[in-house]
């Protein structure tokens, strides 16, 4: 059972505001597959607006609260992050939200989503903005002062696994790890991301794959990835975005009615 909107942590009130935002694509009676489940949170709530709703996510998955959520709040069923394990034109729409960054190869993967989708239907993927990886990258060296304070202060038996209580890296990673912020996927660095987060690229990589562009939009929302500030009203993170941009960007694509050519 999906807990009422009061009681949310900090990251299920941005996903369940995300969400929201896109309440008209999605229908009762649709069927849906949503990549990268996490805890189930999203496809709670897409169930409860009364869509037949599959969620999947990879075999070894972290645990809710790993995650910033509180438990597991719809069946996650595992995949091997490749290749999507349904038959062709399964489903109404594929959703996903900030996931398709960690995967490689991504033409390959685009192209299963295209496989399982039925003629005319849609992929709804969320995506982090250029806006959230410069905005990350910043405040990444305010979160590591509070953690070093924090630390600091906390007697050594009283310490959480966590900074500095795992095995001792060699000087030159520690070093590398408090000059620079680390990537959110498989980049080789956060600047690279500034390069792979662009919208073009996105939907170049779309286009590519066989989509047709619907609707490029963003989600409304600024916060970073470390969420400084967790009791900030989605309100507020809205007026924020309106000032600084938003953390993601939507793509809304469609497999054309009829095959086509593509690669």
């Amino acid at each position: 059972m999906l807990l009422s909107s009061k009681m949310d942590t900090p990251l299920e009130r941005i996903r369940r505001a995300e969400l929201e935002s896109l309440r008209g694509w999605f229908r009762p009676g649709m069927r849906v597959l949503e990549i990268g489940g996490g805890s189930g949170f999203q496809a709670a709530i897409l169930d409860s607006w009364g869509c037949d709703i599959v969620s999947i996510d990879l075999e070894q998955n972290p645990s809710p609260q790993q995650k910033y959520f509180q438990k597991e709040y719809f069946i996650v069923k595992p995949y091997d992050g490749r290749h999507l394990p349904f038959d062709d034109a399964q489903f109404d729409m594929v959703f996903s939200s900030n996931m398709l960054y960690h995967v490689r190869p991504l033409q390959e993967f685009l192209a299963q989503i295209r496989r399982v989708l039925r003629p005319g239907g849609i992929a709804l993927h969320i995506l982090p903005s250029i806006t959230w990886r410069l905005a990350t990258s910043v405040v990444f060296y305010v979160w590591l002062a509070k953690r070093i304070a924090v630390r600091h202060k906390t007697p050594p038996a009283a310490r959480q696994p966590g900074l500095g209580n795992a095995p001792r890296a060699p000087w030159i990673q520690r070093l590398a790890r408090l000059l620079w912020a680390p990537p959110l996927g498989p980049s080789s660095s956060a600047f690279a991301e500034l390069f792979e987060f662009r919208s073009a690229r996105w939907i170049v990589a779309f286009q590519r794959a066989g989509f047709e562009q619907v609707k490029m939009s963003t989600n409304g929302l600024f916060y970073t990835g470390w969420i400084l500030n967790p009791d900030m009203p989605i309100e507020a993170r809205r007026r924020w975005s309106t000032r600084l941009g938003s953390a993601c960007y939507v793509f809304t694509m469609r497999r054309p009615e009829t095959s086509a050519p593509h690669g």
